[in-house]
């Protein structure tokens, strides 16, 4: 399957809705004191689950609070006397975990402008030197999105260079891949593996023609690229960021302490560090 030669690229902005989802709505809670009290404990009573950077478990945990409604879901319903469950927090969390990785960030960085405003102005490591930090500021509601926006249509074939067995007895020569659902960055965080491309690799296989109905393989695991050769590995890496389609967060930031000018370099968006919700207003 080729990708398509001319993409459409609209921005976060202009889009303000999931991007794979058939049901691309998402709407917030009103981020006001009793809900900063409610998510601190939520996030407290979870610390466990949080340690070790496991930001994926928070960002997780702060949208089974913070969304009334998502990706086809109704995670709470407003009365007048507050928010109820519509769905138990072990739903809530299984639902976001089945979420496109692309849409679940989507509605990261769409809680964060609804809740705070869409200004960022936040310290970015610097690739240069460790230790040091560049201030980068930028607009999320520029953030661009490209691509197909339906997962069928994003879906896209590779040929191995020879064929790998699966399963066992099974000769694999093609594989389909498509974009990765929000449990496979889940499990990279918690589990922590030795070669998390083979596991990023593995989220992202849909299907392969040389399984049919009676081997009933719905997931791809790290184990089953173990017969893969190392040149196929790295063309498949290259495929599914040429082929990717939703969100993308890379940054643009410069480092005016490097060399006698300053140098840019390439990062992404810091949604990953705590104060990425704190006010960045100037």
């Amino acid at each position: 399957m080729e990708k398509e030669q001319e993409e459409k690229v609209i921005t976060l902005g202009e889009h303000r809705q999931l991007w794979l989802a058939e049901n691309k709505t998402v709407r917030f809670k009103p981020w006001k004191g009793l809900q900063e009290v409610e998510m601190s404990k939520m996030l407290k009573a979870n610390g466990e689950k949080l340690d070790g950077g496991k930001v994926c478990k928070k960002v997780s945990l702060m949208l089974t609070y913070m969304c009334t409604e998502i990706a086809g879901a109704t995670f709470w319903e407003q009365t007048e006397k507050g928010y109820i469950e519509r769905m138990t927090q072990s739903e809530r969390e299984a639902h976001i975990s089945e979420m496109y990785e692309t849409d679940v960030l989507i509605a990261f960085m769409l809680m964060r402008m609804a809740c705070i405003d869409d200004h960022v102005s936040m310290k970015v490591p610097s690739p240069f030197k460790q230790g040091r930090t560049c201030r980068w500021t930028g607009d999320l509601s520029g953030l661009p999105l490209s691509g197909p926006m339906d997962p069928k249509a994003a879906e896209w074939e590779y040929k191995l260079t020879s064929p790998a067995l699966m399963r066992g007895n099974v000769s694999v020569e093609t594989l389909v891949m498509g974009p990765s659902k929000w449990r496979t960055s889940e499990q990279i965080a918690f589990e922590s593996p030795e070669n998390t491309n083979l596991l990023t690799i593995a989220g992202a296989i849909k299907s392969s023609p040389q399984f049919n109905a009676e081997h009933k393989v719905n997931h791809f695991y790290e184990r089953d690229l173990y017969d893969v050769e190392k040149k196929d590995l790295s063309r498949i890496s290259q495929g599914m960021e040429d082929h990717h389609t939703g969100l993308n967060m890379a940054i643009e930031v410069f480092d005016e302490e490097e060399g006698r000018e300053g140098r840019t370099f390439i990062s992404s968006v810091p949604w990953i560090y705590p104060d990425f919700f704190e006010d960045s207003s100037q």
